[in-house]
């Protein structure tokens, strides 16, 4: 009898000890479960957040009954636009944030209307001020803007002091037959000196676009050595945009001319691309220093020469109906300068 009442005690036991397991197995597969998934819930919200990217294009100002906003989604996902935050330069704490609700597709264009009355008695269109866009996801994008300079197309938007381009001149650089660039890693010489000796001389300047419009450069945009004065009969030192230059031929290097039709060059804003100058004359293949060494100079003198750089381009505006940039058939020019070249004499031996 003893031995039986045992055998039915230790039977309960085991019992008791496999539900306890089976029961611990399925709080802790449960667990496992609700952790997996509310893992791969965040892990989709930090991809969508990660692929989300938004940018404002433009600004109309002075619009009688409204503030036009008008913001590009860059991004692969889905945007909300949930506020705007206005803050003027000379009241950094004073800012003023309205609550918008905006859907944007990816890739698509949109304009945020703001009632001017919400924002008459708090920021004077004249001020300068910072523009921030905030999405659902707390992505952002924001733009400084300068009223000291209207624009060309009257009161819609408006240039900074400087105009339309930058030139990084710590960039200015030149190629020729002696110094052409690195096949793969594109090397270029300083045109901050530049060997008189070299010939078949192109020269390559970094341009930014600084206004938020985008602008289309034409091809009888120049760089100059503005100091040096060519020998008598010989041609001003004027180089003319070209598309492309190829060293890979020794004998003779090929100019790509620049053809504005086939081969447009627009610059959106804050954009940067590299132009590069090299032949006589507007849409030429025919270099400017080309076989003919000392062009501006003699031989064994050391001279000196401003750079200077003039753009000539049409600006685009923007069709608030259509979401798209147009060309306006407005042409302006811009001429930037530095006083920083030396062109080295020969070594004679």
């Amino acid at each position: 009898m003893t031995s039986l009442r045992r055998l039915r005690t230790n039977q309960r036991g085991g019992v008791s000890i496999a539900v306890a397991l089976i029961m611990t197995m399925i709080v802790v597969t449960s667990f496992i479960q609700n952790v997996y998934m509310w893992s791969q819930e965040v892990s989709a919200e930090d991809r969508e957040r990660l692929n989300e990217f938004i940018m404002v294009e433009l600004v109309y100002f002075n619009v009688e009954d409204d503030l036009v906003v008008v913001v590009k989604n860059t991004g692969s996902v889905e945007a909300r636009l949930v506020a705007v935050w206005v803050e003027p330069l000379a009241a950094p704490n004073a800012t003023q944030r309205l609550t918008i609700d905006v859907v944007l597709e990816s890739d698509h264009i949109s304009d945020v209307i703001l009632d001017d009355t919400q924002l008459s008695s708090y920021v004077t269109f004249t001020d300068d001020f910072i523009l921030t866009v905030f999405t659902e996801r707390g992505t952002s994008s924001t733009k400084t803007y300068d009223f000291t300079m209207p624009s060309p197309f009257g009161s819609s938007s408006y240039l900074g002091q400087l105009g339309v381009f930058r030139v990084s001149w710590f960039y200015s650089r030149y190629s020729s037959a002696q110094h052409p660039p690195h096949p793969t890693e594109g090397a270029l010489t300083e045109a901050t000196t530049i060997l008189k000796s070299d010939d078949y001389v192109a020269f390559f300047v970094k341009l930014k676009n600084a206004w938020d419009h985008p602008v289309r450069i034409r091809g009888d945009s120049f760089f100059s050595l503005t100091s040096i004065a060519p020998p008598q009969g010989a041609d001003e030192p004027n180089f003319y945009l070209v598309q492309d230059v190829d060293y890979s031929n020794t004998s003779i290097p090929i100019i790509t001319p620049y053809n504005e039709t086939a081969s447009s060059l627009i610059i959106y804003p804050d954009e940067t691309h590299v132009l590069i100058f090299a032949c006589k004359g507007v849409g030429d293949n025919d270099w400017r220093w080309g076989g003919t060494k000392y062009p501006f100079g003699t031989e064994t003198t050391t001279e000196g020469s401003g750079i200077q750089v003039t753009t000539f381009f049409e600006a685009y505006d923007f069709d608030l109906d259509e979401k798209r940039w147009f060309p306006t058939g407005q042409y302006f020019g811009q001429t930037i300068s530095t006083q920083a070249t030396l062109l080295l004499a020969k070594e004679v031996t």
